[in-house]
């Protein structure tokens, strides 16, 4: 930290060229390492990485779609109504069912499209 903030403030040209060129290396390295995360709940990226993804993730279609998966839709679905048999999971102002979970992640889908 110390070392960045002496060099912010020579206002030498040649730390903005580093700087530039450190930025500009590190764009392939989110491309082609880092998974889209957007429309992602927690609980999709914790089932993503148990899954042992592969080290660049341009291979996995999972990981580069934009809209969330239909696989970590069901793995929800199937959540909702394991805790609706359980009772753990009531009905009742400021909770969902499974059906107005379902009809959530619709809108939610069209609203992502749009």
């Amino acid at each position: 930290m110390l070392f960045e903030t002496k060099l912010t403030y020579t206002r030498e040209y040649r730390f903005y060229i580093v700087w530039t060129c450190t930025n500009a290396a590190f764009l392939p390295v989110l491309y082609f390492l880092y998974p889209e995360t957007s429309d992602r709940t927690l609980e999709d990226l914790d089932a993503y990485y148990r899954e042992n993804p592969p080290l660049i993730v341009t291979r996995d279609k999972d990981s580069i779609s934009r809209k969330r998966p239909e696989k970590f839709k069901a793995m929800q679905a199937e959540d909702v109504q394991r805790a609706v048999r359980s009772g753990s999971v009531q009905g009742g102002k400021g909770m969902m069912g499974a059906g107005e979970v379902a009809k959530h992640e619709e809108d939610r889908s069209e609203k992502s499209v749009v």
